[in-house]
């Protein structure tokens, strides 16, 4: 009797370290970012749409996250194309939403999606992909803006991007 209770004791441990094992690695996000990562010290988005547009009194109207998060695009890349490299992804990491949503000012159509060449997904804007800049940590931050002299806020009537 005391051989059985052992085994079935052993048989749920393993059955549970088994369960959590799985839950762990099949996080359901495979090699794709998750949707929509709030900033630092935000929890409720601050627009229903995947992609919104806000108002800089410098830089003037560009598109941000629900969360209010500035997106970027870089000279680097091409319509289609992220030549971004992985090691600065911490920096610039990738912007990608499952489903874009967005308000009537913007056009659903001109979003889409690439597979990056470690075959995660991310959302582009006419064509280029978007990205965050890992230093803003408040919504409206546009610390990346004309960095290095490549990246700039995805502004809605431009064509691709324009740093100053």
């Amino acid at each position: 009797m005391k051989m059985r209770s052992v085994s079935v004791a052993l048989l749920t441990g393993l059955l549970l370290v088994s369960i959590l094992a799985t839950a762990g690695c099949s996080s359901g996000y495979g090699t794709t970012p998750p949707a929509v990562t709030p900033p630092s010290g935000t929890s409720t988005p601050t627009s229903q749409h995947a992609i919104d547009v806000t108002a800089n009194p410098t830089l003037g109207q560009h598109l941000v996250d629900s969360f209010g998060k500035s997106l970027y695009w870089t000279t680097a890349d091409a319509p289609g194309m992220s030549n971004v490299p992985d090691n600065l992804l911490t920096t610039w990491p990738v912007f990608y939403a499952a489903q874009v949503t967005v308000p009537s000012t913007l056009m659903t159509s001109d979003f889409g999606t690439i597979t990056r060449s470690d075959g995660s997904m991310q959302t582009t804007f006419k064509g280029w992909p978007l990205y965050y800049y890992g230093s803003d940590t408040t919504p409206g931050d546009t610390g990346g803006q004309g960095l290095g002299g490549r990246w700039s806020v995805v502004t809605p009537g431009a064509s691709g991007p324009q740093p100053s």
